[in-house]
């Protein structure tokens, strides 16, 4: 008895970028809309809507092959981690000096950053963000500001998805 084996090879796709700025905290991007005295659900505030833009700006400018190239590779079925760092000072120069800083880290949260951080990426990449099944924040100590973000396609086997 023969048993004949098939199998299915797929090249998987990384998306890479890094930028000079970071997006704001929650606090800072999201607003209540009123209409007629009454609260008509959530809209980006200035700060959200520049960051957006900036972004998308960055990537028409810099990664336009790459982002084109990840996108058309998109297919139905595809899932992706993604991984996001931002680099930013994050020790209190005043600490441990008198009347200095109490705690030796600032209070930056990075948590609060990635559904702008994921919506930007999902608009320039034109892949729906509910196709982000892993996402890592990271945060490091860097006297400059930065963001880095990296979305790779995965095999969705890794979060108990069948293949077809």
């Amino acid at each position: 008895m023969q048993i004949e084996t098939t199998l299915k090879l797929k090249s998987f796709t990384i998306f890479k970028m890094k930028v000079d700025f970071i997006p704001p905290s929650e606090n800072k991007i999201r607003i209540i809309r009123v209409i007629r005295g009454k609260p008509a659900g959530m809209a980006w505030t200035k700060d959200a809507k520049d960051f957006k833009k900036k972004f998308k700006n960055y990537v028409h400018e810099n990664k336009a092959v790459p982002a084109a190239l990840f996108s058309s590779a998109h297919l139905d079925g595809d899932i992706y981690d993604l991984y996001v760092e931002i680099g930013m000072p994050l020790l209190n120069k005043t600490y441990g000096k008198k009347n200095g800083s109490k705690t030796r880290y600032k209070k930056n949260d990075i948590a609060n950053r990635r559904k702008l951080v994921e919506d930007a990426l999902s608009e320039v990449l034109s892949i729906d963000d509910s196709l982000f099944f892993g996402v890592t924040m990271v945060k490091v100590h860097s006297e400059e500001t930065y963001l880095r973000v990296s979305l790779a396609q995965v095999d969705p086997s890794a979060y108990g998805v069948d293949g077809e």
